[in-house]
């Protein structure tokens, strides 16, 4: 006669299978799981939410960390709280609730703070700092992402530190300040290396490009790039592999191919359409609009431009707006 699993055999077997990042397989075992009531219990679907966010599943995630939210509650498991509220607020944010995600990251930091809780308090600053960038409070997002920092170094948390450094220096670097960007883009990747996370250390390799491609100097720009998606493919990261596309069509049209610039444009927005990432779709379907003006093709151009806007206005993200549309009226269509 065999014994049916424990509930406590299914958690053991979800936390090694999370812990050594095998998310598609954790997700399959969850759905899954044999014993009895397992997937009503909130330590499964916490682990659950967290494979689901890895793999862009954000839908699933939500729901999973909103009944994982009620039930910690309800026992009064403050932890599991906190992890919960996290997941729901990074699941707002890929969906372009940003209200929705500054209310959960406050909390969570509220909470953290309350609790003495570091890391979770590194966890919501960070986040909260990009909710924040992308709404135009640029000083507060600054503050937040150096406090987070500072935590993760103090903790010896080699990949926060390099998350954080990644958008500090994405922040510095649409401030015009390449040199504070570029020191930041140094800190990420280093401390994505030490991480040993391949992903990660793709999108902090796309932040460097970046850097390169904003100074002009393409050809650098082009060699990081190249590792970025060299990087994310090894990873099967198909995210990052779409940030580094959306730099590429940015290459591309910067080059005035603007075939190749819409077509590596529209390659990226529909693996964010397929992700549910607005943010990244919204980004990607200004390039696509842009290389669309440039090949002389204007109606359909000024059909995907309103729908950036829509994408960008919907966030919201009004620093976005402004520089997309400084953008499209230094674009010059074709003769």
């Amino acid at each position: 006669m065999t014994c049916c699993p424990s509930t406590e055999d299914d958690r053991r077997e979800l936390e090694r299978l999370v812990s050594e990042g095998r998310w598609q397989d954790a997700l399959l075992f969850y759905r899954g799981a044999r014993s009895p009531g397992f997937r009503d219990r909130a330590e499964g679907q916490l682990l659950a939410a967290r494979a689901a966010g890895q793999l862009g599943q954000f839908d699933s995630a939500s729901v999973l960390a909103a009944a994982a939210h009620e039930g910690c509650r309800a026992v009064g498991d403050t932890r599991g709280v906190m992890q919960a509220l996290h997941m729901m607020g990074a699941a707002a944010f890929e969906f372009g609730r940003l209200e929705e995600a500054e209310v959960r990251f406050e909390e969570v930091l509220h909470l953290a703070h309350r609790t003495d809780d570091g890391l979770m308090a590194a966890r919501a600053s960070t986040n909260l700092a990009s909710v924040v960038h992308l709404r135009g409070r640029r000083d507060l997002a600054v503050s937040l992402y150096r406090s987070a920092l500072e935590a993760y170094q103090r903790l010896d948390h080699p990949r926060g530190a390099a998350e954080t450094s990644h958008n500090l220096g994405l922040l510095y670097r649409q401030q015009g300040d390449l040199v504070a960007a570029e020191k930041a883009a140094a800190t990420a990747i280093g401390s994505a290396e030490l991480s040993g996370d391949l992903a990660l250390l793709a999108l902090t390799m796309v932040g460097r490009a970046e850097i390169e491609f904003e100074r002009g100097d393409l050809a650098i720009a082009r060699e990081h790039l190249a590792r970025a998606a060299a990087l994310a493919a090894e990873a099967g990261d198909d995210l990052v592999a779409a940030e580094a596309g959306r730099l590429g069509s940015l290459l591309h049209l910067r080059c005035g191919e603007y075939e190749e610039a819409y077509h590596e444009a529209e390659r990226s927005r529909a693996v964010a359409d397929r992700h549910g990432c607005r943010l990244l779709q919204a980004e990607s379907t200004a390039v696509s609009a842009r290389a669309l003006k440039g090949l002389g093709r204007l109606p359909a151009a000024q059909r995907l431009r309103r729908e950036a806007l829509r994408g960008f206005r919907a966030l919201p993200a009004p620093e976005l707006i402004r520089r997309f549309e400084s953008e499209w009226k230094a674009d010059l269509p074709a003769a």
